[in-house]
């Protein structure tokens, strides 16, 4: 059992830090005092295995008391001269790392003074020494009776004849330890002693002495390591605190030279820079060139140098003009790299220091690669503003004058010219071919141009109050227009709400919504040439979420297909048209919207079901919009509906026309008398009429569902057949919009056959005479449309009030500028055009006094000045000259967010986007300028 009581209890315990214990005399600022000023200048000795041996002879363990041997008889100095140590780089490199700003470290200084008094105290000796060996002195950190100094390291005072020992009074005793630490791969290197001494003889330590010695000085090894650890946590706060303050501005111009100046505070007196690398090799100006392939996880040393110096020129140490130590870091792939280049020996850096270079190096990188695609991003923008204004123009010209040209050949068909006969049916299908590819080329130019916004982050969210109600006609739109009816003669289309009548209203980007539906929607159409697409409008049961499921009937998904739906220009079919972008454009619009999309089930050859869920917010307006009721266009048409199924073909079709007669007020009923029939089309040759509907007395209409088209001849066979009943046939697609044509057609048609029969045929139902005896049949308005053919009738106010329409053409293009004009004689419109904004606001406030314009086509990008000038000026002249204010379109071929912002903020009453359809500009012109009712 050992009796010594720092042996028995806890060392930490023991060693406690008292507050109040007296200040510490300074540090020495200089080397002294010198006893052997010969010798003190020449450098130590290298390391050498036998001299080492024959000067302190053999011990067990590094532990054990060190055997004094016989002094050799070629010794003659009078004390023997310390060398460098066997590790001497290394130690140096540890000793310079761990004891950096050790003489400025007060709290600790402290504690290791008293430290050394209570173990000189326990092992009851005079003096007490904590001392460091740097590469040419011996510090005197802490000393107890003993004053503080720097001596050369030479004068090894541990021989009673060294002028040291002679010289501070001769000292007679002297025991001590290594202040050693372990490297992580076994070897030991050594940052000084701790040492007790006296002026008078004593006995040698005991074991337990000896053991409490070294424990002590091990302890102060831990209180070495651990300053260090702590003071490089606190260093690493800093470093991250620099770090988060490069990052969170990139709008800095120089972000090398700012980030530079950073590292230099953390390196003072280092060289920093960002070079160039040459060959392979980091030349750092005015010093030696750094090869990249030495640096060492972004630390590099000019190990010979510090070698030569430590070794061989020990006193020339400080005094180093050449780069020591490096950390080097590449930014990016490129050939630059961020350097800080020290020449001080004594600087030593270390992973923390690698870390922070190579963040900087990467903010560096990140910052300039951010900028450079920032640039690129905004010539691509610029490009793409351009380039799209140029692709949509000759596309607008092309698909507006095939309208024209549309609208045109049917006008001669109605009116019976026999000049086109023979070539109506390839005229149409050219006609066709040309719409349909102008549609399909601008579908694939809009996605790519809107994934550019969304990829770019530049599309932003603009809520406005929107009515759900208004889904169908918005998101259908012109997708199943402009010709391509041909294509979808077994396809239904059904939009159902399902939202309460309190929560139609909502608080939403209603042009991002609508977006997003049209591509789930155009989806499902491309997937289902026949058969059913239903969107369906819903809440969850919580009224904070607003669900929109699209179910199709078509082709399907496989499930090894199902996970790459939502990645862009994946296409299942490789051969099929479109870009393969549409579900990616999605997907992306729901999140703007905070919301998501999601492919709930698909199926081969079944039909896939797609669910968009976003939250709900509400709106401060109320609807607007009215529930339906049985439309004035179905007047004559009885007022319940039979249903009289032939076969299984064509029953969404079927069923689709059921709920929408059910919408506008008709009553199924269970007997086929006085009601409307609904069948389809049989199956091969069977007949047309079973024997309850042979058996029908008085005129009824036979509405005919199938997915064919139908010619005049297959028409002339179903009345045929039918008689005498009246025949109507319908095909697909079907929607709201245009089965309310397809009703005001067939109600027309009952009502003229019904006139035919003598009275004596339906005058037993009392309803029908009754709808019959006030027909006015206008026979300009009933001109025959054929079921697949379009009504172009304009219901536009032209003349016959005081806010007649008048119509001011503004385009700098000569192909838009005919296009409307052609537009606005065939339907004998008041026009004037201009071709800038200059001249279009000369003509507007020219017209003013007399015939002023109330309609205002103008295009954004022009010469001298634009669309949003020219519509600027015209508002201020309006408020000016206290005039009513015109109605202001502007129809452009750019399509960004800020474009459309900055019309409204200039005052137009509606934006867009070119190609623009001819019917779509009839629809909003209808909506300023009403025809006033009858």
């Amino acid at each position: 059992m050992v009796t010594i009581p720092m042996c028995l209890k806890d060392l930490d315990a023991f060693y406690h830090v008292d507050d109040n214990s007296k200040p510490l005399p300074d540090q020495p600022d200089h080397v002294g005092p010198i006893f052997d000023p010969v010798k003190c200048l020449e450098p130590l000795s290298a390391f050498d295995i036998l001299t080492h041996a024959s000067a302190f002879g053999g011990r067990s363990h590094l532990d054990s008391e060190v055997c004094v041997p016989a002094c050799p008889e070629t010794f003659s100095d009078p004390y023997l001269y310390p060398t460098l140590t066997e590790n001497e780089h290394t130690r140096l490199t540890m000793f310079w790392y761990y004891i950096k700003g050790l003489n400025e470290d007060t709290v600790l200084l402290q504690k290791l003074n008293q430290m050394l008094e209570l173990t000189k105290q326990s092992l009851g000796w005079d003096i007490g020494i904590i001392g460091m060996v740097d590469a040419q002195t011996f510090t005197r950190l802490v000393a107890a009776n003993m004053s503080l100094a720097t001596i050369p390291r030479r004068e090894n005072w541990r021989f009673k004849h060294s002028p040291a020992v002679e010289g501070e009074g001769g000292l007679r005793s002297y025991a001590g330890t290594p202040i050693r630490y372990t490297l992580p791969n076994g070897e030991v290197v050594v940052f000084g002693s701790l040492c007790v001494a006296s002026g008078t003889v004593r006995k040698p330590l005991t074991e337990d002495q000896k053991r409490c010695l070294i424990r002590a000085a091990d302890m102060i090894t831990g209180k070495l390591v651990t300053r260090t650890r702590t003071r490089r946590l606190r260093e690493r706060q800093v470093m991250m605190d620099v770090l988060m303050q490069l990052r969170s501005d990139d709008s800095i111009a120089d972000i090398e030279e700012v980030t530079v100046q950073a590292v230099l505070q953390r390196y003072p007196g280092s060289h920093v820079a960002v070079i160039n690398m040459q060959d392979n090799n980091v030349v750092v100006e005015g010093r030696a060139s750094i090869p990249l392939p030495a640096v060492n996880a972004g630390l590099w040393e000019d190990t010979e140098f510090v070698r030569s110096m430590t070794e061989s020129k020990a006193s020339e140490v400080s005094d180093a003009k050449h780069t020591v130590r490096a950390i080097v870091h590449q930014i990016g792939p490129k050939d630059r790299v961020l350097i800080v280049a020290s020449t001080d020996l004594k600087l030593v850096f270390d992973d923390l220091d690698s870390w922070f270079i190579d963040q900087c190096a990467q903010i560096i990188n990140n910052v300039s690669q951010a900028r450079a695609l920032k640039e690129a991003l905004a010539a691509k923008e610029k490009f793409l503003r351009s380039v799209t204004h140029e692709l949509r123009t000759p596309i607008h010209g092309i698909l507006s004058s095939v309208e024209l040209l549309s609208e045109e050949v049917t006008a001669r068909k109605m009116l019976g010219s026999n000049r086109l006969q023979e070539s109506d049916k390839s005229m149409d299908s050219l006609l066709h071919t040309i719409l349909l590819s102008g549609t399909e080329l601008m579908t694939t130019v809009d996605n790519i141009l809107r994934m550019n916004t969304l990829t770019n982050d530049e599309m932003a969210s603009y809520p406005t109050d929107y009515d759900l109600r208004s889904l169908e006609a918005d998101v259908l739109g012109e997708a199943l227009t402009n010709g391509s009816l041909d294509q979808f003669q077994g396809l239904s289309l059904y939009f159902e709400n399902k939202v309460p009548k309190s929560m139609t209203t909502v608080r939403i980007d209603a042009d991002l919504l609508k977006e997003l539906l049209k591509c789930l929607v155009g989806n499902a159409i491309a997937a289902t040439k026949d058969g059913s697409i239903e969107v369906v409008s819903s809440s969850l049961s919580d009224q904070k979420t607003l669900r929109f499921d699209i179910i199709d009937t078509g082709i399907g998904i496989s499930a090894a297909d199902q996970q790459r739906v939502f990645v862009a220009f994946e296409k299942l079919v490789p051969h099929s048209r479109g870009s393969g972008l549409g579900l990616n454009l999605a997907s992306q619009m729901a999140s703007m919207l905070n919301g998501t999309l999601s492919l709930v089930s698909s199926q081969l050859r079944v039909g896939s079901h797609f669910r968009v869920e976003i939250p709900y917010i509400g709106a401060a307006s109320r609807p607007t919009m009215s529930d339906r009721k049985q439309p004035r266009n179905m007047r004559h048409l009885p007022s319940t509906y039979y249903v009289a199924p032939r076969s299984k073909q064509n029953l969404y079709l079927l069923s689709h026309l059921q709920r929408h007669l059910v919408q506008c007020g008709m009553v199924q009923s269970d007997v086929a008398q006085g009601a409307l029939i609904l069948t389809n089309r049989p199956e091969p040759f069977q007949e047309m009429l079973d024997s309850e509907l042979r058996s029908l007395h008085g005129p009824h209409m036979i509405m005919l569902v199938s997915d064919i088209v139908a010619t005049d001849y297959f028409m002339q066979c179903l009345r045929n057949d039918l008689k005498p009943h009246l025949g109507f046939h319908i095909n697909g697609p079907l929607y709201t919009a245009r089965l309310e044509e397809i009703l005001a057609e067939a109600d027309r048609d009952f009502a003229r056959y019904c006139k035919q029969f003598p009275t004596s045929l339906w005058k037993q139902d009392t309803q029908l005479a009754a709808k019959l005896n006030g027909i006015q049949i206008n026979s300009s308005s009933v001109a025959s449309t054929k079921s697949g053919a379009k009504n172009t009738d304009i219901e536009i106010f032209v003349n016959s009030s005081p806010r007649a329409l008048r119509v001011l053409i503004v385009d700098d293009n000569a192909i838009n500028l005919n296009v409307l004009q052609f537009f606005c004689k065939a339907r004998k419109i008041f026009h004037g055009s201009a071709t800038n904004g200059n001249k279009a606001f000369a003509s507007f406030c020219s017209a003013a006094s007399t015939e002023p314009y109330t309609l205002v086509l103008m295009d954004l990008q022009m010469p001298e000045c634009d669309g949003d000038e020219a519509c600027r000026r015209i508002r201020e002249y309006e408020k000016q000259q206290d005039l009513q204010p015109s109605v202001v379109f502007m129809i452009t071929g750019q399509d960004p967010l800020a474009d459309r912002k900055n019309s409204f903020d200039a005052g137009v009453d509606d934006f867009f986007i070119k190609p623009m359809s001819l019917k779509k500009l009839d629809q909003a012109i209808a909506q300023y300028f009403p025809r006033s009712p009858p």
